[in-house]
């Protein structure tokens, strides 16, 4: 299973090591989405919660968000831990702990049918599979 991290622009003062609720409220926040609804594991916990975000933009791509912060670093975005830890590495980027504690998810993979069987295939769903199998779940700046 697999956790969430909230991230930040190195340069942004006003975030520590953990947001409070409100400075999660205030925030300016990114939101990646497939659908253009906000659907992701977290977000019926945060309603459930009556967690208000302030949404400034929607994008269906988790790998434009670093460079979102970087040109407009009071933005913040929660991801899945995996892509925080190596958003990290961008060194413009930090990870932060959510102010409310976020479900876990597990990674799936889905494929056509058509395609179960094929060599290439089959390989590639391996390699992900031993990759995420053993993940660790490391929280940044706690």
């Amino acid at each position: 299973m697999h956790g969430f991290s909230t991230i930040a622009h190195v340069d942004n003062r006003k975030i520590k090591t953990r947001l409070s609720l409100r400075q999660f409220e205030q925030s300016p926040q990114i939101v990646v989405t497939l659908s253009g609804q906000s659907s992701t594991a977290y977000d019926s916990v945060l309603e459930d919660s009556g967690v208000k975000r302030t949404i400034l933009l929607r994008t269906p791509h988790f790998l434009i968000v670093p460079l979102l912060i970087e040109q407009q670093p009071d933005l913040i975005a929660t991801v899945p831990q995996e892509l925080a830890n190596f958003f990290a590495r961008y060194e413009k980027i930090r990870a932060v702990v959510p102010p409310i504690e976020l479900p876990h998810f597990a990674i799936n993979q889905h494929w056509h049918p058509l395609f179960h069987h094929e060599p290439a295939l089959i390989w590639l769903r391996d390699l992900i599979k031993e990759s995420f199998e053993n993940y660790p779940e490391i929280y940044c700046g706690e």
